[in-house]
């Protein structure tokens, strides 16, 4: 459980300093645990779309690394 929170912890955090490239590394490890964990699939899935999104359209400079929902 702590590798996996670690690497969760480390993900977000890249993912919200828009530094992606480390988001994304870092989501490849928690991505290992999916098989373990009831649900974690579909985190990584968002997550993975959120990266490529935020890679296509950048977020502004001053982005605070919230994301609006667009969908219930």
């Amino acid at each position: 459980y702590m590798a996996l929170a670690a690497a969760q912890s480390g993900m977000l955090a890249a993912f919200r300093k828009a530094d992606f490239d480390n988001a994304e590394q870092m989501l490849e490890h928690v991505a290992r645990f999916a098989k373990d964990w009831r649900g974690l699939d579909v985190l990584i899935a968002l997550y993975r779309e959120r990266i490529a999104e935020m890679r296509a359209n950048p977020p502004p400079a001053d982005w605070d690394g919230s994301i609006e929902a667009e969908s219930k």
